[in-house]
């Protein structure tokens, strides 16, 4: 399997809360496990905030147990996946969260739009 994305990671929230509010992604992979602050809290940032909340978020993690599992998954999370996982099981789910919230290779300028 073959997977045609446009990926961009982060070091520090802060760069990734400044890029999400210049570009808004079609989906993001959120690692629990993250420097400087708990990956719960970048959760709760995005689906609280009026501009982002929409952004589908796969939450990947080591960590696999259920409560935590559900704690993300009712902090708004679409999926959680854990870790160690298969190439092939990440671009399913990643296909499948996308295909729920109907992400589409569109090309807009203006009033035009071209649906690739």
């Amino acid at each position: 399997m073959t997977a045609n994305f446009h990926i961009k990671t982060f070091s520090d929230y802060r760069l990734f809360f400044d890029a999400i509010r210049a570009n808004k992604p079609d989906i993001i992979l959120l690692d629990l496990m993250l420097p400087m602050i708990e990956g719960t809290e970048v959760l709760k940032y995005v689906k609280s905030n009026l501009l982002m909340h929409n952004i589908p978020v796969i939450v990947v993690s080591g960590l696999i147990n259920e409560k935590e599992k559900v704690m993300c998954l009712d902090l708004g999370a679409d999926d959680y996946i854990s870790k160690p996982f298969g190439f092939n099981e990440l671009v399913s789910r990643i296909n499948a969260v996308l295909r729920r919230f109907g992400v589409k290779d569109v090309l807009k300028y203006d009033n035009i739009e071209v649906d690739v």
